[in-house]
């Protein structure tokens, strides 16, 4: 989500760079959201400081760059009629992925500070809130996320899902180049095993098949490690520099998920517990992940924790509703009524 603050930047550097006093500078742009759902984390020194529009529709250039503005209310995802911590998560990952059967591969992550640091307190907190985690268990036919875009594989980006199909080493899977020319047995692990040097050429990294999504087709790949830059910030909001790397795979279990990490998904089926619900947006963005209501499972169903802004109530009340494009083909559906 992006805030109103970025989107004044943003605008204002469009104009800068490309002169004039139009939009942007002229740019074309094309922008898509939900105010609804989760609003964007805001930079703590803009907080401090009072710099912040939380929404886009805040932001000062917002009405000139948007000069029509409409609500979209015809649902795509949902096809039915009827309207609709990480600590936690972590656990429930662990204890699900135990009752698979098959042996279990184990990886180790390594952390490592720059060079002339030692492995401070400090650090070791900066480690561990890294979303990449210190001991990553998968077996064979385990769901599983991705944390990061794979650049090597453009479609393969972050919180797209997939299911383990196996282990291999990355020179069996150059050779080979396809998991149709391995065996049935081949990719199956012998036995429960732990990788600690993710650069051994032995290591064996887990064979994932990304599901379909959008317009994009399945994909299974080899998912070997990546190293996970740490650094502080100062007390004005920038970044300093790296002081240390995790090397680990960019996965993480797919049994559970917290709300941000799957918002904009689509789940087929979802058990939802919105008990700790704490955002303007957590309940709605979670719900309007789950493309059938019928597969949809709440528990418990709090109303306390449906919680909505007041300042996105309030501007949505102001549009008009899209009525469709009239080109004398449009349908009963297409025509939205205000």
């Amino acid at each position: 989500m992006l805030s109103g603050t970025l989107l004044d930047y943003i605008e204002t550097l469009g104009q800068r760079l490309r002169g004039g006093n139009r939009p942007f500078g002229g740019l074309q742009l094309v922008f898509t959201g939900d105010f609804h759902q989760l609003p964007p984390v805001n930079d703590d020194y803009q907080e401090e400081h009072h710099h912040t529009a939380p929404y886009a529709f805040q932001a000062q250039c917002w009405d000139l760059c948007f000069e029509h503005q409409y609500a979209l209310t015809r649902i795509y995802r949902q096809r039915e009629q009827a309207t609709l911590t990480v600590e936690m998560f972590i656990g429930a990952n662990w204890n699900a992925i135990e009752k698979f059967t098959g042996s279990a591969i184990t990886y180790i992550a390594r952390d490592q500070p720059t060079l002339q640091r030692s492995m401070t307190k400090r650090l070791q907190c900066l480690f561990a809130i890294l979303p990449a985690e210190s001991v990553l268990n998968l077996k064979v036919g385990g769901p599983v996320m991705l944390l990061r875009n794979m650049p090597e594989h453009l479609t393969l980006v972050k919180h797209r899902r997939g299911e383990v199909r196996g282990f291999t080493t990355i020179e069996a899977w150059r050779s080979r180049g396809s998991i149709a020319n391995f065996s049935s047995t081949e990719l199956l692990p012998q036995k429960a095993t732990t990788f600690r040097d993710l650069s051994d050429s032995n290591v064996k990294f887990p064979v994932v098949e990304f599901e379909a999504i959008g317009c994009h087709e399945a994909m299974t790949v080899l998912v070997t490690s990546q190293d996970w830059g740490v650094s502080t910030r100062s007390s004005r909001g920038s970044y300093r520099p790296v002081v240390g790397y995790r090397q680990q795979l960019p996965l993480q279990l797919g049994f559970a998920y917290t709300v941000r990490s799957i918002q904009g998904n689509s789940l087929k089926r979802a058990k939802i517990n919105i008990q700790w619900a704490w955002e303007a947006g957590h309940a709605y963005t979670a719900f309007s992940c789950v493309t059938s209501i019928a597969r949809l499972e709440v528990v418990p169903f709090v109303w306390s924790k449906i919680i909505t802004d007041d300042a996105i109530a309030q501007w949505s009340r102001m549009l008009k509703v899209w009525q469709g494009i009239d080109n004398g083909t449009r349908d009963e559906d297409d025509a939205m009524q205000e």
